[in-house]
C-alpha cells in the first residue's frame, strides 16, 4: 500500500483525512499495487475511504429553582443547544454509558432551605443519515427555594386599629440567609402590601380572622 499515485511512499496502518464535527466528508485515496510472488507481474488499483462528519455537539448547563422543576422537565427542549446541526436526532439517557433511555425527568430536588443540588443527563446526537454520533452532557443545577413557616398572632381590637407593619413578621416565616421576605392582601400575591389595618371585630363580637400572603 501506498500513500501516493506514484506509488512511492509505502504505507501500512494510516489516518485517513478527518472532517470537522458537523463538516463535509473528507476522502482519502490509498494506492494498491498487487505483485505476484512468483512472476514478479503486477496490477494496480486504489481504495478510496469516506469519513463522514460526526454532528457538532456542545455541552449545556441551566439553572431552576426547586419549585419550577418539581414538576419536571422535558429534555427535548434543550435538542437546539447540545446541536443545531441539521439531520441529526438527539436522543437522551439518565447514564454516562447511554443504556437508560429518558424523556420527561425530575432532576435532584434540594430541601427547603438546602444546597444546590446538580443532576446531569447524557445526549447522544446521532446524524440521520450516515448515523455518525457525538456525544454532549446537559448539567442541572437546582436551587434551593427558602425554608418558611406559615405564622399566626392575635391581638386585641386596640392595639389593632393603630394597624401592624408586616415586616415585623419577616423573620417568624423564615430564617435563612439573603432572602427577602415580601406581603400580600391576596393568596394569589398581587396586591403588595406592607403596612395594614386587619379586619376589625365588633367591641363584644366575634373575633375576625385576617390572612396575609408571603413570597419569600
Amino acid at each position: 500500500w501506498y500513500s501516493d499515485a506514484a506509488r512511492t511512499v509505502l504505507v501500512t496502518d494510516v489516518t485517513p483525512t478527518l472532517p470537522a464535527d458537523g463538516g463535509a466528508p473528507e476522502l482519502t485515496t490509498y494506492y494498491a499495487l498487487a505483485t505476484n510472488d512468483v512472476t514478479g507481474c503486477t496490477s494496480e488499483a486504489e481504495l478510496e475511504i469516506t469519513v463522514n462528519a460526526d454532528p457538532a455537539v456542545s455541552n449545556h448547563t441551566d439553572i431552576y429553582c426547586r419549585d419550577d422543576a418539581e414538576s419536571g422537565i422535558t429534555l427535548s427542549v434543550y435538542d437546539g443547544d447540545i446541536t443545531s446541526d441539521a439531520g441529526v436526532s438527539v436522543t437522551w439517557y439518565s447514564d454516562a454509558a447511554r443504556t437508560v433511555l429518558v424523556t420527561d425527568v425530575t432532576p435532584t430536588l434540594p430541601a427547603d432551605g438546602g444546597a444546590p443540588e446538580l443532576t446531569t443527563y447524557y445526549a447522544l446526537a446521532t446524524n440521520d443519515v450516515t448515523l455518525c454520533t457525538s456525544e454532549a452532557e446537559l448539567e442541572i443545577t437546582v436551587n434551593a427555594d427558602p425554608a418558611v413557616s406559615n405564622h399566626t398572632d392575635i391581638y386585641c381590637r386596640d392595639d389593632a386599629e393603630g394597624g401592624i407593619t408586616l415586616s415585623i413578621y419577616d423573620g417568624d416565616i423564615t430564617s435563612d440567609a439573603g432572602v427577602s421576605v415580601s406581603w400580600y392582601s391576596d393568596a394569589a400575591r398581587t396586591v403588595l402590601v406592607t403596612d395594614v389595618t386587619p379586619t376589625l371585630p365588633a367591641d363584644g363580637g366575634a373575633p375576625e380572622l385576617t390572612t396575609y400572603y408571603a413570597l419569600a
